[in-house]
């Protein structure tokens, strides 16, 4: 009877050893697309977030493993750090649409990609130009008719007009450390064409700062980047150690705390970011002397 038992679960362990070869298997013998059908695996969660306000999230089949935004039953294919292949392989995608950077793709996907005749596509974000001009990329990827794309990045052209009196201002992105937003950076870029004069002036896009160096800075008027927070946590809470050396932003209340989860992305969002900058700024009217 004992002999009879294991033989079973003997014959149990191998059924399964047989089901995860062939779905590894299966990976490498996908079957092909159809012609013209397109498949996005998308390594960037602010490149998503952008298909889906296109209307195209319906041909994601692939998702950064970071995306919170993507429905989560799309597979997570990894990020840059780190491709998943063979869920890869599995989503079979036409296209694979990344975040340009420096370091660029792995050259393994790279050579798959040329092995399976998908394309690969990398767009730069860095700048409010660069994320404008995606817009209409993507729209064209995603096989729109460009339509939708041309209309959404002259929706958010014409959102910025110079018409905020918000002084000097420096854009928080870090309470602890204490860091701040730079030129060449979009919210930096969004600030300076909504009329505001953003700071610092000169070097990286993301700078770590003291207390003390960010006081010096002067800013009429401080905008706190806090994706997911509680909009009515104390300015205290949100802007650390900052907060309690006496800057006459932080004491005339001229903080504006950003609490969309999407406030960082690069994407159609800067939509919603510029939508609350101008009404905040509106309420709080015009920074002193400006």
């Amino acid at each position: 009877m004992r002999f009879a038992h294991n033989l079973l679960e003997l014959c149990k362990f191998c059924v399964l050893l047989t089901g995860l070869a062939c779905s590894v298997g299966c990976a490498e013998r996908a079957e092909p697309t159809s012609e013209g059908e397109v498949r996005l695996a998308v390594l960037s969660p602010a490149l998503a977030d952008t298909l889906h306000r296109l209307g195209h999230a319906e041909l994601i089949v692939g998702r950064q493993q970071f995306d919170r935004f993507t429905d989560q039953d799309v597979p997570a294919v990894g990020d840059l750090s780190g491709i998943d292949y063979e869920t890869l392989l599995l989503v079979r995608p036409t296209h694979i649409i990344a975040q340009q950077t420096q370091a660029g793709l792995p050259k393994r996907l790279h050579s798959i990609t040329g092995e399976r005749g998908w394309t690969i596509h990398e767009l730069p974000l860095l700048t409010l130009d660069d994320s404008i001009a995606s817009i209409e990329v993507l729209d064209s990827l995603a096989g729109g008719s460009g339509e939708a794309g041309s209309k959404l990045a002259e929706q958010l052209r014409q959102s910025l007009k110079p018409d905020l009196a918000l002084g000097k201002t420096a854009i928080v992105a870090s309470a602890a450390p204490l860091a701040v937003i730079g030129p060449g950076a979009f919210h930096w870029e969004i600030v300076r064409a909504l009329g505001g004069e953003p700071v610092p002036v000169s070097g990286p896009a993301y700078l770590t700062l003291d207390a003390e160096s960010f006081a010096a800075l002067a800013p009429d008027t401080i905008v706190v980047l806090a994706p997911g927070e509680n909009p009515d946590a104390p300015v205290g809470e949100l802007l650390g150690a900052a907060s309690a050396i006496g800057m006459e932003a932080v004491a005339g209340g001229r903080v504006i705390v950003v609490t969309d989860p999407k406030c960082m992305l690069p994407s159609t969002a800067m939509l919603d970011f510029i939508e609350r900058i101008r009404a905040e700024a509106q309420r709080l009217g015009p920074a002193p002397d400006s």
